[in-house]
């Protein structure tokens, strides 16, 4: 039986294996997973849960369009699938068994959450189940793609596009193994959920099917299986882009103009954007030169030194970040360097001997950064929360989205904010805030105005009690 066959019976032996070694003498064979990084992957395990805990428990995922996806789908009762990104009731499925269990919307929300919030850790978790056994210092890219690549985005939890970038790691490195059917399956699973979950997974699958044809990937395997894998792929990537209502418009958006103006949009400082440069050279050095390792302990440890003395005082301010939504048109450009990395490492070989520890510290530094970066947003929006819910409850039945000091210039300077209104005053709610001018209740029917295209029934079915929401006439 190979390897791969008997993965999923290991994992969990192996994992409790290391934990063993916890306080024993730094004698004999017991210090192999210390000199392999072991602590490391503990400590980065460690804070991307953290990062998950702080950024559910803050209510982050309710962010801009989280707010919608949230309302819409515990209101109807089932997952609200926007443009056919069905992977999306995978995540919506915990928040929707809630509200089946309890009318108290904060653990609805908490269900909510949690799934988005656990992507990271997910990804990272799941390459290292795949990669431990050929060389784990493969894993400083995904650690480095799921932190620093998409640090100034990632407080829009619930963008798909960031979440691509971050699950199509397990793909490519089960792919490497494809030559066990075991790994195959790992890589269909993963594949097919970020084919489902946005356009730009769609992409990722063609790029893998390629990759496949031309022997990039999966070297092991031979020339008849990396074709039958690489079918699957390109005609579901395909189809997929065929067949999605966006994607075209989501792909026409990487111009060279468009990517400027979402680059100005997110406003994150150019000496934070240096820093990332600085740490990218200096992690290239480490896996791929062997005379330049304090060159690049440097490169790295000052790009991430200079990262970070940007990235706080700009997670501090609401108003700094509130169009980092933007930048998920521009992970794939950012991320895409660290793919290329990925697989030259794998094609190529390991680093120089004795830096796998160095290396994948140099990863955890950037998941250390990046939870720090996220847990200041989140004590950030959750401050804007408390203060746009007293801004609610003195406002009257019906109040002007522009009238709220909160919703100016901060996340919540954006089209679902109506409908995050509704959501923080619970299962029935009774002050409606008008986008843009609109009145709150539509003059045709009397129905509530939750987005400029959406109307809800003030009687009519549904979780949330709207009976009481908004004023009594349409006219008011």
């Amino acid at each position: 039986m190979t390897d791969g066959g008997r993965l999923p019976g290991r994992l969990v032996r192996f994992w409790t294996d290391n934990l063993r070694h916890v306080g024993s003498p730094r004698t004999g064979p017991a210090r192999p997973s210390l000199q392999n990084g072991q602590w490391l992957l503990l400590v980065c395990a460690a804070l991307f849960l953290l990062q998950a805990i702080i950024t559910t428990g803050c209510g982050t995922a309710l962010t801009w369009d989280g707010a919608w996806l949230a309302f819409r789908a515990i209101d109807s009762g089932s997952p609200a699938l926007p443009h056919g990104r069905y992977a999306l009731a995978l995540l919506q499925g915990p928040s929707l068994i809630a509200a089946k269990l309890t009318s108290n919307i904060r653990l609805i929300e908490l269900a909510f959450g949690a799934p988005y919030s656990l992507v990271p850790f997910v990804s990272v978790f799941g390459s290292w189940c795949l990669v431990r056994r050929d060389s784990q210092e493969w894993l400083v890219w995904p650690l480095m793609s799921s932190s620093l690549a998409v640090l100034p985005g990632q407080v829009f939890i619930v963008t798909e596009a960031i979440m691509v970038v971050q699950l199509a790691w397990p793909v490519l490195f089960a792919l490497h193994r494809a030559d066990t059917l075991l790994y195959a399956l790992v890589a269909a699973a993963f594949g097919a959920f970020i084919g489902l979950l946005h356009p730009l997974g769609d992409v990722a699958l063609l790029a893998f099917g390629v990759g496949l044809g031309f022997g990039l990937l999966a070297p092991r395997a031979a020339w008849p299986r990396r074709l039958l894998l690489a079918g699957p792929f390109i005609a579901g990537g395909a189809w997929r882009l065929h067949t999605s209502e966006c994607a075209v418009q989501d792909i026409g958006t990487l111009s060279l103009d468009h990517l400027r103006q979402f680059a100005a949009a997110v406003n994150f400082p150019a000496i934070g954007v240096l820093g990332g440069f600085l740490a990218y050279t200096g992690v290239f050095l480490l896996v791929f030169s062997s005379k330049s390792r304090v060159v690049a302990l440097w490169l790295a440890a000052a790009g991430l030194l200079l990262v970070g003395a940007a990235a706080v005082p700009w997670a501090r301010s609401v108003s700094a970040w509130q169009d980092a939504p933007q930048y998920r048109y521009l992970v794939p450009v950012v991320a895409a360097p660290l793919f290329v990395g990925a697989i030259l490492h794998m094609r190529l070989g390991g680093a120089p001997p004795g830096r796998t520890r160095t290396t994948l510290t140099a990863g955890a530094a950037s998941v250390a950064l990046c939870s720090l970066i996220l847990a200041l947003q989140g004590f950030a929006w959750l401050h804007l929360r408390r203060s746009f819910l007293e801004e609610l409850r003195r406002g009257g039945p019906c109040i002007a989205q522009e009238a709220l000091v909160s919703a100016r210039n901060s996340p919540l300077h954006w089209w679902p904010t109506p409908v995050y209104a509704l959501w923080i005053q619970g299962r029935s709610p009774a002050s409606v805030v008008s986008f843009d001018g609109m009145p709150c209740r539509a003059s045709e029917t009397g129905d509530i105005r939750l987005v400029p295209y959406w109307t809800r029934a003030r009687k009519g079915p549904g979780w949330f009690d709207m009976s009481h929401a908004g004023p009594e006439s349409p006219t008011d």
